[in-house]
């Protein structure tokens, strides 16, 4: 039999190289695709004209384990990492808010899974000691979120302040 060098070097020489995988298609898309985008553009559009309204666009990322783990940076220092992470000393979820119109983007991080409560009381915390104080005349707020699994609202993608 072959080793795997022989044949590796057989099969690029008969013009099979590695390629690399193609990502798989997407599901052909619901008739009212189209439709959807559109109003978030016309509402997304109406709340960056309106004085009194706030777009903000809210996601939680991949979530990150911490410890001493080699995650193929460099150092200055000698530093021991250990091969595995089987027993993370702590679990860390950014959650983060961005204001589209401006760019700017504030940052939150939780130790649980990201609920509808931390994101309630993430986006108060952010309301009280930034945003409000940063813009006085905003009664709405016009939130932008993906279809990831916190994100169970339903209804109005906006709400008033009061």
């Amino acid at each position: 039999m072959p080793t795997a060098r022989t044949l590796n070097n057989k099969l690029n020489a008969w013009e099979y190289p590695l390629r690399k995988v193609t990502k798989s298609k997407p599901k052909k898309k619901v008739p009212k695709t189209d439709a959807i985008f559109e109003e978030i553009h016309r509402v997304n559009a109406a709340a960056d004209a309106a004085q009194d309204t706030l777009r903000i666009s809210m996601d939680a990322k991949a979530t990150v384990k911490i410890g001493e783990y080699s995650r193929g940076g460099y150092n200055r220092f000698t530093v021991a990492a250990t091969d595995h992470d089987f027993h993370p000393e702590a679990m860390v979820t950014p959650f983060g808010f961005v204001l589209p119109k401006l760019g700017d983007l504030f940052s939150y991080l939780s130790t649980s899974k990201v609920i509808s409560d931390f994101i309630v009381d993430s986006l108060d915390d952010l309301w009280s000691t930034v945003l409000h104080p940063r813009f006085p005349l905003v009664q709405t707020l016009a939130l932008n979120q993906d279809n990831g699994p916190e994100n169970t609202t339903v209804g109005e993608p906006s709400f008033r302040i009061g």
